[in-house]
């Protein structure tokens, strides 16, 4: 591991208590398994010791024109998903921020940091060492299991999390898999007090593209899914005009009476381009939601036997919202991802979607840099 980061390691007897430490986790997808390559995706969560999460950043980064992005097939990432998109010299103040005062955390450090000294010196930044925790070398020295694979320990410790390679959800992965760490059973200390020194300030665009990756019906609809993926809260303001898009995008969508995968993923694409987060689009679809509540008319029809719901039981799927006006509303609240939101309009509860088959789990960030660009199902 080079000069970038200071390696600390954890302990079961004494050390340092971390539940008031600070750490962020990183994660990073990339278009080669080392410089020169470049870093495509940023993801990072701020979080306490004790589980709560303070920051969040997602976004894509375009490396140049015309670099091509590297293992799609792994990481999803294409070249048309770079274009438009912030270039690191955009984010990585962003990023320095959200490291400062904190230890550095990943699933295999030296992987990350590899790159982010190379992106650094690419940029001619010189930040003095970082602390910095490899939840991998951790798990290999105090847990005894067959797998290190990221998604391997998400699932032998049944951590709520996925590992899907996409950085945000790899990173929040790898926090999940530092808190058990850190907290009972195992209860593991930092076996030195970490050393901080100030970053450098560098400057912010204010952009950001995060990606939504891996979107899902499941059990809670498609944009549930898609508010899921998307960090918590943005470190800036999205784009207004850009928002503005989304929620006509979204607006049509509803007009068209149901939610289906492409326009999850078209609606995905266009919240990422306009930078928002899980609280922005919190905010659309609750203003389109009382929208629609507030210009609802009477609507005495639902009596009638050839527009119940079991007339038309293709309505009963999840997210689609024909049917009378009070029922098109609770329809709408399924599929927008809101359905405790209708209790102030006194419209009543949402009713229980069907329930949708479970997908296996994808592929994860494995123990070596190699394993991390193994197709899935060859591993």
């Amino acid at each position: 591991m080079s000069t970038l980061v200071n390696d600390l390691s954890l302990a079961r007897d004494g050390g340092v208590p971390t539940r008031d430490l600070e750490f962020t986790v990183v994660d990073f997808e990339t278009t080669s398994l080392s410089p020169p390559g470049r870093v495509i995706e940023v993801g990072a969560v701020r979080m306490r010791g004790d589980g709560t999460v303070l920051a969040e950043m997602s976004t894509l980064v375009d490396p140049g024109p015309g670099v091509a992005p590297g293992a799609t097939w792994v990481h999803r990432i294409t070249r048309e998903h770079l274009d438009g998109a912030p270039a690191m010299a955009d984010v990585v103040g962003d990023l320095l921020a959200l490291c400062e005062g904190s230890v550095l955390v990943a699933h295999n450090l030296a992987f990350e940091e590899r790159f982010l000294a190379h992106e650094l010196a690419l940029l001619g930044i010189s930040p003095p060492p970082l602390p910095g925790l490899c939840t991998l070398r951790a798990a290999r020295a105090h847990l005894r299991l067959r797998g290190f694979q990221l998604g391997a320990l998400i699932e032998a410790l049944a951590l709520p999390a996925v590992a899907i390679h996409a950085a945000l959800d790899d990173a929040r992965a790898c926090g999940q898999l530092l808190l058990a760490l850190l907290n009972p059973p195992h209860e593991l200390r930092l076996a030195v007090p970490p050393r901080h020194h100030p970053l450098p300030a560098v400057p912010s665009s204010g952009r950001s593209r995060p990606r939504a990756a891996a979107l899902r019906a499941g059990e809670r609809g498609w944009l549930a899914c898609l508010m899921d993926r998307l960090p918590v809260r943005g470190l800036h303001e999205p784009e207004p005009a850009g928002v503005a898009a989304y929620r006509d995008l979204l607006t049509a969508v509803l007009a068209e009476g149901r939610v289906t995968g492409p326009k999850a993923k078209a609606l995905a694409r266009q919240a990422g381009r306009a930078g928002m987060s899980r609280a922005d689009l919190v905010r659309v679809h609750r203003a389109v939601l009382d929208e629609m509540a507030a210009s609802r008319p009477d609507d005495t029809a639902a009596s009638r036997p050839d527009d119940t719901a079991a007339s038309r039981p293709d309505d009963r799927a999840a997210g689609c919202l024909g049917g009378p006006a009070d029922e098109r509303l609770r329809r709408a609240a399924l599929a927008l991802g809101l359905p405790d939101h209708l209790d102030a309009a006194g419209v009543g509860p949402v009713p229980e979607p069907l329930p949708v088959p479970a997908l296996p789990r994808q592929g994860s960030a494995g123990d070596t840099p190699s394993e991390r660009w193994l197709p899935s199902g060859t591993r």
